[in-house]
């Protein structure tokens, strides 16, 4: 998060992308960590984790509460140095960090989607690349409505769609991952 800043100050601003830089820096980040597990990946394959006494629903979200908590502190993490540096409007300050907490959960949804539909099929490297794929097809929708938001309103709303965005993919991607809960737990 203090690299921007840094290079905001050093080049003198970043012209018309500037509203943009910490979007783009929070997407390439989650884009190249996709393929990194974590206990996120542990949680999945551990077969207790399906065997807790509730809906697959709040079984996922135990599962997946630390890392949520941690998706909202890198989001903060990386929105408000720059944030505070480039003058960014509170409002479209606050939207950055839940665009940017939004992605993070989203590639957590995302490796139990990659878990889903291609199993043990393509290997580790061969799922790995469909978490990235699907990670990149949600990242261009997201880009796609901040590019419409910018040409019929401005930075706020371009930041509102990219919002909806992301949040509508991982609401889906959260049900999917529900329904392996739910598949697992009767198998």
């Amino acid at each position: 998060g203090i690299v921007i800043p840094w290079l905001y100050i050093r080049e003198g601003g970043f012209g018309d992308a500037e509203p943009f830089v910490i979007p783009l820096v929070s997407a390439y980040f989650t884009f190249i960590f996709t393929t990194l597990n974590g206990k996120w990946a542990k949680e999945l394959k551990s077969p207790y984790t399906y065997l807790i006494p509730d809906s697959p629903f709040a079984k996922l979200m135990n599962a997946t509460a630390i890392q949520l908590i941690q998706c909202l502190i890198n989001g903060l993490l990386i929105t408000v140095p720059g944030a505070i540096v480039m003058g960014m409007q509170p409002l479209t300050a606050v939207l950055c960090v839940v665009g940017c907490a939004v992605l993070s959960c989203n590639k957590l949804y995302a490796m139990a989607v990659a878990e889903i539909a291609v199993g043990g099929a393509l290997g580790r490297v061969g799922k790995q690349l469909f978490q990235l794929f699907i990670q990149c097809f949600v990242i261009m929708a997201a880009v796609m409505g901040a590019v419409l938001g910018a040409m019929l309103g401005g930075v706020t709303l371009s930041y509102c769609i990219m919002d909806v965005f992301l949040i509508l993919f991982t609401f889906v991607f959260m049900v999917i991952a529900a329904l392996n809960f739910y598949k697992m737990e009767t198998v």
